[in-house]
């Protein structure tokens, strides 16, 4: 099995922590996948850290996840990057998208895989094109990303 990076946005904390049933069972499958399997890509800065820690403050099974995750030894990768004036200006004020979204943006942009898992309402099609096109970003839904995460 090769190694993903995955960049998982808060969304799928929040799907844990708040939704339940059978959508929070499958957010609970994709986190424990990165847990056994795989990484999780990180910004530099700590802007993902501080959307994630909303989630994990309330929901035990997320802090626990998070303690194992940041406890063993090369699950959390940590990448810097920046878009360019030219992406960041077409994602927020042509495509409107939400500012919030951005690290998770240039995180996967510099990743092996590109993935980027997140089901919002922003990634409409035309900017999950953009992100193809212009950066090589592959946005997943949940199913996609479980799949993924636990495939021999």
């Amino acid at each position: 099995m090769r190694h993903i990076e995955f960049v998982v946005d808060a969304w799928v904390l929040g799907i844990v922590a708040d939704e339940g049933g059978a959508r929070g069972l499958q957010g609970l499958s994709l986190l424990n996948g990165i847990l056994r399997y795989h990484r999780l890509a990180m910004d530099q800065g700590g802007r993902i850290f501080q959307e994630y820690s909303h989630q994990i403050e309330h929901e035990r099974l997320l802090r626990d996840w998070w303690g194992l995750m940041a406890s063993r030894a090369g699950k959390l990768t940590h990448k810097y990057s920046r878009l360019t004036n030219l992406q960041s200006t077409t994602l927020r004020n042509d495509l409107r998208f939400d500012p919030d979204d951005i690290p998770y943006v240039e995180v996967a942009s510099v990743t092996p895989s590109g993935y980027l898992v997140s089901e919002e309402s922003d990634y409409t099609h035309e900017i999950c094109e953009y992100l193809e096109d212009q950066l090589g970003i592959s946005v997943l839904t949940l199913d996609d990303a479980v799949s993924l995460a636990l495939a021999p």
